[in-house]
């Protein structure tokens, strides 16, 4: 029973805080631009556990975009309780409330809800603590088959508490030490869906990265500046697409450059570029006799 109260705090905690502390002028819905841009890329980065660019994110939403701190702050709220930062995930939350307490002092019903909503993260903090305290004292007990299924419920409470490299810690110890029982199975395949879902997840992030920084370097093609400069950026962009092994493109790119400014130095080195990728693409061949 305390282990399925443990996972319905942290899973809903903070997303009934962020619909409590909707105020007047500042709803949940952030109109689009820059600021919407940030806070989504926060949210997704978080759905992916990338908790460090999601920070990131919130972070820089809050220094430039100040009208929208509110938003930007609860969303970093919720970066921190995934990752089980219990005490900063509160402390973002109390602030906003402050704040706006202090812009509605006569609002009593909004503060009484995020009152009762911080209340909530509390006690799901309090709650998650036992519950690993109770479990390490189980397996600290002695060896058996309780202080197996403890470290495996341990694994488990660490993971979806945002604590990744901890649960695998505990996974591999059982793996390592008993790897012949049933609960080894249970931790290999918990292991095998984790770095699945790091795979992937490094995966969008890589394409995600790509498409920034090609959109970027686009935008400075377009914005001119005299020919150095968008031979140089032209030059950028196909060694982007090199960097991220999209050979063809990169070519190609190369390509328009030398055709487009081919009296520059940048020719040149696109000439160099872009016959050392076709020279890499082409297939083996034994030479002649």
């Amino acid at each position: 029973m305390r282990q399925s109260l443990v996972n319905l705090a942290v899973l809903t905690a903070v997303s009934c805080l962020l619909s409590c502390l909707a105020y007047p002028g500042h709803g949940q819905e952030v109109p689009a631009g820059p600021a919407q841009s940030l806070l989504e890329e926060a949210s997704e980065q978080l759905g992916y556990g990338e908790y460090q660019a999601a920070e990131a994110a919130c972070r820089e939403a809050i220094s430039s975009y100040p009208e929208y701190e509110f938003e930007a702050r609860l969303v970093l709220a919720e970066v921190y309780y995934g990752q089980g930062r219990f005490d900063e995930a509160i402390q973002q939350a109390e602030l906003v409330l402050a704040k706006v307490s202090r812009l509605y002092p006569d609002d009593s019903q909004l503060i009484a809800k995020g009152e009762g909503e911080i209340k909530r993260l509390r006690e799901a903090q309090r709650i998650f603590s036992e519950c690993v305290a109770q479990l390490k004292a189980t397996i600290a007990s002695g060896p058996g088959s309780a202080a197996v299924a403890a470290r495996l419920k341990l694994g488990d409470a660490l993971l979806i508490n945002g604590r990744r490299q901890q649960a695998i810690a505990e996974y591999e110890k059982i793996i390592d030490e008993l790897p012949t029982i049933a609960a080894a199975t249970q931790a290999a395949r918990r292991l095998a869906l984790i770095y699945q879902m790091q795979s992937e997840q490094e995966k969008a992030e890589r394409e995600r990265r790509f498409e920034e920084e090609v959109a970027q370097i686009k935008r400075m093609i377009a914005s001119g500046g005299g020919t150095a400069k968008t031979v140089a950026n032209k030059l950028k962009l196909g060694n982007t697409f090199l960097k991220y092994a999209s050979r063809q493109r990169a070519v190609a790119v190369y390509q328009k450059l030398i055709d487009d400014y081919p009296a520059t130095a940048g020719a040149a080195e696109a000439t160099e570029l872009g016959l050392t990728q076709r020279v890499t693409n082409s297939p083996a061949r034994c030479p002649p006799p």
